[in-house]
């Protein structure tokens, strides 16, 4: 019998957070074993994950979760590392659970309640608070301002409504990955539509706007994790970061406008990533690593150039069109 969620667990090099991230999930998922299966894969790393790993897979499976915990030869990178818990799961929806964000005690129970509840369920988005991992400086308690549970027949109503935010640490919670859980096979859709994105580390906002365009979609206004900030693996390697911030967010935005949603919006999401380049920085990166530099400048202008044209649209399913209720607009 197929596991109605699989929790998928991608890590690497943080054994002491995936250790912790277990046992919350041993905890959670305690007399509903039978619903949910466990994927963990281990991104090569050179640190202890494999004990942790080891230790961890002999006692879930003592407590009766299916849990598998893969090892991966070479590290793939992130994302693919991501986009193989989604294409392995099972279940009939899937939450990739980041290994250092820290997530409630019922949030699993609330997950498997509300898509037990809403069969035609396509995307449920976690509201969230974020808390600085090293300074432990609360950054806000919730990412998605909003007084009440947001649901709609078609989600595209509500994803535009907080990518409008001028702020992308708010309109990034769409992108981040234990605030989402999809239904898999949508997912999987969506990977299919942009097989490229597994390159692009905001391939997870057009999973969530895809999956959105499915049909039912719910926000919630309770807030059932913190998203440990200031550790995101991008931001250790500057070009790295660059690339993400400048080339890969703008290319995302496209492809967005390829799925019905604002073309308007996306264009002016892209204007503001432009006003975010700091020029000095540039300049540096110019003068060390000129090709890969003057790439992602290129990349970002080409992406700009690509919405002054009509967006060639791609399928998304038998999801409704109509956009449904989102409660009050801001």
């Amino acid at each position: 019998m197929k596991p109605l969620l699989s929790v998928a667990m991608p890590t690497f090099k943080r054994a002491e957070y995936l250790d912790r991230q277990l046992a919350w999930f041993a905890a959670a998922v305690a007399g509903r074993e039978g619903e949910v299966e466990l994927l963990v894969s281990d991104n090569c790393s050179p640190d202890d994950t494999p004990d942790v790993c080891e230790r961890w897979e002999r006692r879930l499976q003592a407590q009766g979760v299916d849990a598998s915990f893969g090892r991966n030869a070479t590290n793939v990178g992130a994302m693919r590392n991501i986009v193989g818990g989604i294409e392995r799961a099972r279940g009939r929806y899937v939450w990739t659970v980041g290994d250092d964000d820290a997530i409630e005690p019922g949030a699993l129970r609330f997950v498997l309640d509300t898509i037990e509840r809403h069969g035609d369920l396509q995307l449920l988005v976690l509201n969230h608070g974020s808390r600085h991992a090293v300074t432990g400086e609360l950054r806000y308690e919730r990412c998605f301002e909003t007084d009440e549970d947001l649901e709609a027949l078609d989600g595209r109503s509500i994803v535009e409504r907080f990518l409008a935010h001028p702020h992308a640490s708010r309109w990034g919670g769409l992108v981040l990955t234990t605030a989402l859980v999809y239904r898999t096979d949508a997912a999987r859709r969506a990977l299919a539509a942009w097989p490229e994105g597994a390159e692009n580390i905001t391939l997870q906002l057009f999973i969530t706007a895809f999956c959105a365009r499915q049909g039912r979609t719910i926000l919630t206004k309770q807030p059932y994790m913190e998203m440990a900030a200031g550790r995101h693996f991008f931001s250790e390697d500057m070009m790295v970061f660059f690339r993400f911030r400048i080339a890969e967010v703008a290319e995302a935005f496209v492809k967005l406008t390829t799925i019905g949603y604002s073309t308007e919006l996306c264009r002016e999401k892209i204007r503001n990533q432009r006003k975010e380049i700091r020029w000095r920085r540039v300049l540096g990166l110019l003068r060390r690593r000129p090709r890969a530099t003057l790439d992602v400048l290129a990349r970002h202008f080409a992406a700009s150039r690509a919405l002054r044209k009509p967006a060639r649209t791609v399928a998304v399913g038998d999801g409704p069109e109509a956009a449904g209720t989102v409660g009050p607009q801001p």
